[in-house]
């Protein structure tokens, strides 16, 4: 039994799949240690808004089932909660909303409409990114998104 099973593992075959599955091990291994998500992951992570969050080095990509008004507004309340010292850099297209927050942690974030009501927001801290921070400030802003959104509703009701 143990000479079929050493043979078995010692064909080509077999030992191209074992480099495979230990690339695929340390790949697993140090993005989960980073904090990352896994690459492949992506398509089937990303196709419900709202809930989870994209890191790309020291960027982080979460995605709204919002307008990007509405979002910008969010984001802008968020900064005033969290006093913060924000900048507004120059618009770079009607589609986009930037701001600079300066400070202790500066961070970039970006706001870019998608489709119609779907929004894509982009903050980009430090050099490293301080994931903590990150989640914190995106907590605040779907707390702001839902504060916006009950108003609305109440305002539209009679």
């Amino acid at each position: 039994m143990r000479k079929t099973l050493l043979l078995f593992l010692a064909t080509p075959v077999m030992g191209r799949m074992k480099k495979i599955l230990a690339v695929i091990s340390l790949c697993l291994a140090v993005s989960a240690m980073s904090g990352c998500v896994f690459a492949p992951l992506v398509p089937i992570a990303g196709t419900a808004y709202g809930g989870y969050e994209i890191w790309k080095g020291s960027k982080v990509i979460k995605y709204y089932a919002a307008d990007s008004d509405t979002v910008y507004l969010a984001i802008q309340q968020s900064c005033k909660e969290m006093k913060l010292e924000t900048r507004i850099p120059d618009p770079v297209s009607p589609k986009e909303y930037s701001l600079e927050i300066l400070g202790n942690h500066p961070a970039m974030i970006q706001v870019l409409r998608t489709e119609k009501n779907v929004s894509k927001v982009v903050i980009e801290i430090g050099v490293r990114g301080d994931k903590q921070y990150a989640e914190f400030f995106f907590k605040t802003i779907d707390d702001h998104i839902a504060r916006i959104a009950r108003n609305d509703l109440k305002q539209q009701s009679p």
